[in-house]
């Protein structure tokens, strides 16, 4: 592990719950309409 400054270290940890987050916002969207188009047909 590299020693990064505490500026640096509350950055990437942000980044990282960032992604996170957005990976599932991303996963749920795609099974809710999944489940959408399974519904209509």
């Amino acid at each position: 592990m590299v020693n990064l400054s505490p500026e640096l270290q509350f950055c990437y940890i942000l980044m990282r719950r960032v992604c996170a987050a957005v990976q599932i916002a991303v996963l749920a969207t795609l099974f809710n309409l999944q489940f959408f188009l399974q519904a209509k047909l």
